[in-house]
């Protein structure tokens, strides 16, 4: 009689397997990313706000204000490059995957990502990676694309980050500035046009529509 692979129960692990197995109850074993903390999965919470970025793109808008509760998706147009979004500094508070494809990505017949349209309407839809995170303090949090903008290099386990140094600067960097309510002023002089003499008072100039520019 023919045992079936169910009855033979597990397969014992292989010799490399078995050494990184109690490693990754210890460390991150999905990225290659220690700094800030591993990544984090996307937000379950419905988009109240969107930034998009393609490869070699900066984000748009640059500079968002919104209020505590505020779920932002960040949308990655180009899923064939790496894209992240990680804090600047010591902020721990954003650290996405590697959005790039098959990451959470909406292919072109369910995508509302329009890049052809006529009088009738859309006539053509492209795919798109995501991954949303819901803000539940106040605070100026700034961040960049670690990937370096537009790594095509293959990821390390579902949520790593390209493979291979990453950079330490890119052209695309952000702030989702969070205020506690709509007359909190804790983002006065934070986002700007560079278009109103002295919206960012008079030690700062605005740079990329933030006031002072990102220090990454």
């Amino acid at each position: 009689m023919k045992t079936s692979k169910s009855q033979l129960g597990p397969r014992p692990l292989s010799g490399r397997a078995a050494l990184l197995l109690p490693l990754c109850g210890l460390l991150s074993c999905d990225s290659l990313r220690t700094d800030p903390p591993p990544v984090q999965p996307s937000s379950e919470q419905a988009a109240t706000g969107v930034v998009h970025i393609g490869s070699a793109q900066p984000f748009a808008p640059g500079c968002m204000i919104v209020e505590t509760g505020a779920t932002i998706e960040w949308r990655n147009l180009t899923p064939r490059t790496s894209i992240s979004v990680v804090s600047v500094a010591t902020s721990p508070e954003l650290s996405s995957p590697a959005l790039r494809d098959p990451y959470n990505t909406v292919p072109p017949e369910k995508s509302d990502e329009c890049v052809l349209r006529d009088s009738s309407g859309c006539l053509a839809t492209i795919a798109f990676s995501f991954w949303r995170h819901t803000f539940t303090k106040a605070g100026i949090f700034d961040y960049r694309d670690a990937s370096g903008g537009g790594s095509t290099a293959t990821t390390v386990g579902e949520y790593g980050m390209p493979s291979g140094p990453q950079q330490s600067g890119s052209a695309a960097t952000g702030t989702v500035c969070v205020r506690a309510n709509s007359s909190s002023t804790e983002c006065d002089r934070v986002c700007c046009t560079g278009t109103i003499a002295g919206e960012c008072g008079p030690l700062l100039s605005c740079v990329s529509g933030r006031c002072g520019g990102v220090t990454q």
